[in-house]
């Protein structure tokens, strides 16, 4: 009987506790939401020229450039880089996936 009135008092003191003490949680992203995204490196394919038939030049995300069809590359120094993007948004935000082509 005495551990049942221990239970008792301990649950109300606990529920005391919660009712008095504010709890939070995460909160709600503004709205709108706002992101805000700069371009920090622009996209650059180097020097190369096409032939009659064309083809297709890509640059990775790691400044690899990958030719095919009639293109030739041409090295004059021209650095490839990928384009590289700064994105600004509050903790939190949920940014879905994109693809640039």
């Amino acid at each position: 009987m005495q551990n049942r009135s221990l239970y008792n008092n301990t649950f109300l003191l606990l529920l005391l506790m919660f009712s008095v003490f504010e709890i939070k949680a995460q909160e709600n992203p503004p709205v709108p939401i706002e992101v805000e995204v700069r371009t920090s490196r622009n996209l650059n394919f180097g020097s190369f020229t096409a032939g009659s038939a064309g083809g297709n030049v890509s640059v990775s995300y790691d400044d690899q450039r990958t030719v095919n069809g009639d293109i030739v590359e041409l090295n004059f120094g021209e650095p490839v880089s990928a384009a590289l993007f700064d994105v600004y948004a509050n903790p939190g935000t949920i940014i879905p996936n994109f693809n640039l082509i």
